[in-house]
């Protein structure tokens, strides 16, 4: 019977996974482009989210809100937060 690794000394199998997202997000974010935790699948946002906060560190990101979808009928409105690097930090960033 072979023993389960412990949870604290087991590697992480999204680390590969985590740096792939990071790097694709940085490119993104190099680019111009908004990025919005609402356009990646359900199970990859909390390592989108991770991703973003560790590149907030790195590069001058902001954050806003972008409305998706809005109902004047029902006077409803959904919006998701999204984050960008403004152009005139963009040209900084990318140096």
């Amino acid at each position: 019977m072979e023993k389960a690794p412990s949870p604290i000394t087991a590697k992480e199998p999204s680390d590969s996974l985590h740096s792939n997202i990071k790097e694709t997000l940085r490119s993104r974010f190099l680019a111009g482009n908004k990025v919005r935790i609402i356009d990646y699948h359900e199970s990859e946002r909390a390592e989108v989210t991770g991703a973003i906060k560790t590149l907030q560190d790195e590069l001058p990101i902001v954050t806003g809100w972008q409305t998706v979808r809005q109902s004047y009928l029902s006077e409803t409105r959904t919006r998701a937060r999204s984050y960008h690097i403004p152009e005139a930090l963009l040209k900084e960033a990318s140096l």
